[in-house]
């Protein structure tokens, strides 16, 4: 667990590593960070649980953190604590639409007995608490380098577009293929780390050219993006 201010200290940290620190500005690192937690509970969601202990009348409880549309229930197991887990099928609970109010059919736990509840949520954005950061250890450095690949990708679309419009100023400045170049570089820590994929050069790996890598921005700033610099003299 780390303190938001850790959190952006690596993400510096990789980029002065790849040489392109100087070129990204600071206000796009926090940026950048809610994006790669955004990702982050996209690919591997947060789980969590809630347990409803038993008194012989109710058959709801409250999915703290619930979204509606992005959430999933894991499982329900009931009742909690046997050997052998029981879980229920779907068709005997429900998620009331639009709520955060889980809601059992048939069932209606008895004294002594409890449903537990496993659903997904996003991942909560860490703060200067580190306790409010629930991101394993292990994956500080993935996402710490998604998060810098954010920052350098977001800078280098700008770049781009500025060097498209114009071509007055300094143009070595404005060369966006170093900052392409190390988003693919950083990204691939988080593929290999988070989603399992295999990194470059390995089985399965494909190594991205540097702005082959924005390909998927070029509905955005299309010209920007392939925007041939050699008729221009710097």
């Amino acid at each position: 667990m780390a303190t938001r201010t850790a959190w952006e200290t690596r993400i510096r940290a990789f980029l002065g590593d790849l040489g392109v620190l100087q070129r990204v500005p600071a206000e796009r690192i926090p940026l950048a960070l809610e994006a790669a937690f955004a990702t982050l509970s996209n690919d591997r969601p947060y789980e969590t649980s809630v347990t409803l202990t038993g008194d012989g009348s109710t058959y709801s409880l409250t999915l703290t953190g619930w979204l509606d549309r992005f959430s999933r229930v894991v499982e329900v197991e009931y009742p909690v604590g046997e050997r052998t887990p029981s879980l229920l099928e779907s068709r005997r609970w429900t998620v009331l639409r639009g709520t955060t109010t889980f809601r059992l059919f048939e069932d209606t736990p008895a004294v002594g007995e409890s449903v537990k509840v496993t659903y997904t949520i996003r991942w909560p954005s860490p703060d200067d608490i580190s306790a409010t950061d629930k991101i394993p250890t292990p994956w500080m450095e993935a996402v710490a380098s998604l998060a810098a690949s954010e920052a350098a990708k977001a800078q280098a679309v700008e770049m781009a577009r500025r060097q498209s419009s114009s071509v007055a100023g300094n143009l070595i400045q404005l060369d966006a293929e170093p900052l392409f170049t190390a988003a693919a570089q950083l990204r691939r820590l988080y593929d290999t780390i988070v989603l399992g994929k295999p990194a470059a050069g390995e089985a399965g790996g494909t190594a991205p050219a540097g702005l082959g890598y924005a390909i998927e921005d070029q509905d955005i700033f299309p010209r920007a993006l392939f925007h041939r610099r050699s008729t221009v003299t710097p």
